[in-house]
């Protein structure tokens, strides 16, 4: 891996269960836990996953070893880079609102994970 943050970028064929392993791995290399970011080849953003998405995946009874792409969130949000925390805040906050879904702890968690992964990469 060239960048601590590889380890939580995924390619969308790998497993549920190899996606799980990454996400608990990224902890103990002071990653934000809890979600994966699925890209392409070139490190495009295509999705992401959160430990949420796949719980609620082996509840529908989709196959752990099935790819990861069936699951993942396709339109995840995102920002510019170069804004500050409250910026980042701010657009989130609007965007979860606007789109009528109430996630309070996923929109925390993710902030907090935007946030440490923009620290990390730093």
């Amino acid at each position: 891996m060239k960048n601590k943050l590889d380890l939580i970028m995924i390619s969308p064929d790998l497993s549920i269960r190899k996606t799980m392993q990454r996400i608990t791995d990224a902890g103990a290399e002071g990653l934000p836990s809890g979600i994966a970011v699925v890209v392409d080849d070139d490190k495009k953003l295509l999705g992401v996953v959160t430990d949420g998405d796949i719980r609620r995946a082996l509840v529908k009874d989709i196959g752990i070893d099935s790819p990861v792409e069936k699951i993942m969130v396709r339109e995840p949000i995102t920002v510019p880079k170069g804004l500050s925390e409250f910026e980042i805040v701010k657009i989130v906050t609007e965007r979860v609102r606007t789109s009528g879904h109430f996630l309070k702890f996923t929109l925390t968690k993710t902030i907090s994970a935007a946030i440490a992964a923009r620290s990390a990469a730093r």
